[in-house]
């Protein structure tokens, strides 16, 4: 039986949002890059977004690409600065209960340092989760008290019990998981690979035409997005060997 496979790594929401937001930046960018390859001149980059539009209502089942794109960087804004706190009260605790390997290793585990932070140090979204829903609900006003006392910014604390309630706000989950909604037919795959190899296309020439400019190769740097995106694989993701049609 025939079938196309997915050429792209990842998964059908990660690559959508990836291309949204790489043509948007083309769109904001447009007569730098027009001017080296005027192909790309109006409307050749804002079509390409509306049928990655399209797509995101017709394959994926979501009405709002801006919505989805703009949580999802919220979610990798959050992630950098998570990382990087969570790090620093981390070597904090250890060398502040040094003397007390039992309590430190008691806080350790309150905190979520123990059954999540290696795989935060992955850069695993779902476990950065878990760790700021442990921390805030196991940071009570007396073990905050006593960090506090040992040296740990109690600003540092309360950003991190500020990021769980934002991505709870936000609701990244169940909006990244609307990507379950249905299975992938043989035309969905067909689309989604001709919409990544022409976003990939565009990624190949900036990186060539404008190899001296390191900050618009990395805004055109399709693997970096994507990566930055979602640092685990979403559960109930749709196969990848399509449906053939009835």
């Amino acid at each position: 039986m025939e079938t196309t496979k997915i050429i792209f790594s990842g998964t059908t929401v990660e690559m959508l949002t990836t291309a949204d937001i790489i043509v948007e930046t083309a769109i904001e960018k447009k007569d730098v890059l027009i001017a080296e390859r005027p192909l790309w001149a109006d409307p050749f980059f804002p079509k390409l977004k509306e049928r990655i539009d399209g797509d995101f209502a017709t394959i994926l089942g979501v009405d709002n690409a801006k919505a989805l794109r703009e949580a999802s960087a919220m979610v990798c804004s959050i992630q950098k600065n998570a990382m990087t706190k969570l790090s620093g009260i981390k070597v904090q605790i250890e060398v502040d209960f040094e003397d007390d390997k039992a309590r430190r290793d008691e806080i350790l585990t309150q905190l979520g340092y123990t059954n999540y932070f290696k795989d935060v140090r992955n850069k695993n979204q779902s476990a950065l989760v878990g760790q700021l829903f442990q921390l805030k609900t196991n940071l009570t006003p007396d073990l905050k008290t006593m960090l506090v006392e040992k040296g740990t910014s109690p600003a540092s604390l309360d950003l991190l019990v500020s990021y769980a309630d934002e991505m709870k706000t936000k609701n990244i989950g169940q909006e990244l998981l609307k990507e379950s909604r249905k299975e992938l037919t043989l035309k969905d795959v067909t689309e989604l690979n001709d919409v990544y190899k022409q976003v990939i296309g565009v990624c190949k020439i900036v990186q060539r035409l404008f190899k001296s400019d390191q900050l618009l190769k990395q805004q055109f740097s399709y693997n970096r997005i994507r990566k930055q995106l979602s640092g685990s694989k979403l559960k109930n993701e749709p196969p990848a060997t399509p449906q053939q049609p009835a």
